[in-house]
């Protein structure tokens, strides 16, 4: 495939993914971080270099934020938004770690493509992102990235 072509593609498929994402859940997790006093960021494979990303821009933003795993992340307590991506919503750390954020008194956000799974159960927030995850074999989204 051509090289321009195959980048229009790729944009076309953010534009999708962007477009519907709904607006009162962007609204909703960008609230949460302006209230916050702190901000966690969790994710791994794509996802976490992706929320990497994420946490460095809100850095920049003037928030105070940490990436989960760093050698530098304080605890995490009351005031402070743990903001999660799972897309399945299933995996049984991610929850795990969405359940303890609430029973330490802060607030929890996940990203994830299933406003139905079980991490919804602990969260405050939910942005739910229309497109494939691995374990959405039957997914009508077909993606030309690997």
């Amino acid at each position: 495939m051509d090289a321009k072509l195959y980048i229009t593609e790729i944009i076309n498929e953010l534009t999708f993914v962007k477009d519907s994402i709904r607006e009162d859940d962007c609204t909703k997790l960008i609230d949460a971080i302006q209230q916050s006093q702190r901000v966690f960021c969790y994710g791994l494979g794509r996802a976490g270099f992706s929320m990497k990303a994420f946490t460095m821009r809100l850095m920049h933003m003037g928030k105070e934020v940490y990436f989960l795993t760093e050698t530098i992340t304080p605890n995490f307590g009351p005031g402070d938004l743990f903001i999660v991506s799972s897309a399945s919503g299933e995996t049984a750390q991610r929850v795990a770690l969405a359940k303890k954020a609430r029973q330490l008194g802060g607030a929890v956000a996940v990203l994830t493509t299933n406003r139905h799974a079980t991490i919804t159960e602990f969260v405050d927030v939910i942005v739910q992102i229309n497109a494939p995850s691995k374990n959405q074999k039957d997914s009508v989204f077909r993606s030309a990235q690997p």
